[in-house]
């Protein structure tokens, strides 16, 4: 893989990962009854009512999804600036403080504030992504939510 098309893969991540932290936000925002009320007038309605059928499931694979792309593209960055030529060391110093920053802002808090300030703008155009990526990846955040229950003292599992 080019240089270029690492670096353009790991920037669409990133993008990727700050819509799904904005859609963690409108989702934590929105009750069930307020999308199903969106579902009365907007284009992806199965989607919606889906959603609001089995919200915690779209929750965890958003956050799956959001995790999967932001780790995707740390290691991208780092895979990049290794064999860029510059020492070990300063590769992984520089992977590490270029992901923070753009994990942080890109990724993190701007995106959560959008969806928190326009949640139904957000999930209106997220809907059917995080539907499909639910029906496709369910399973998957499904039984690393379970796994994590069983590690985690206190917790049924």
């Amino acid at each position: 893989m080019t240089v270029t098309l690492t670096v353009i893969c790991a920037i669409a991540l990133i993008a990727f990962g700050g819509l799904m932290a904005a859609t963690e936000s409108a989702l934590n925002v929105l009750s069930r009854d307020d999308i199903r009320d969106m579902a009365k007038t907007r284009r992806a309605k199965i989607s919606l009512r889906s959603i609001a059928d089995d919200l915690g499931a779209h929750r965890n694979v958003t956050n799956f999804v959001r995790t999967f792309a932001e780790t995707t593209a740390a290691v991208l960055i780092t895979i990049t600036l290794a064999a860029s030529g510059l020492p070990l060391w300063a590769a992984l110093l520089l992977a590490v403080l270029i992901m923070t920053g753009a994990s942080f802002v890109l990724a993190g808090s701007s995106p959560r504030s959008v969806g928190r300030a326009h949640p139904q703008a957000v999930l209106g155009i997220s809907a059917p992504i995080i539907h499909s990526l639910r029906f496709l990846l369910g399973p998957v955040a499904d039984a690393l939510v379970r796994l994590g229950d069983r590690v985690t003292p206190g917790r049924p599992g």
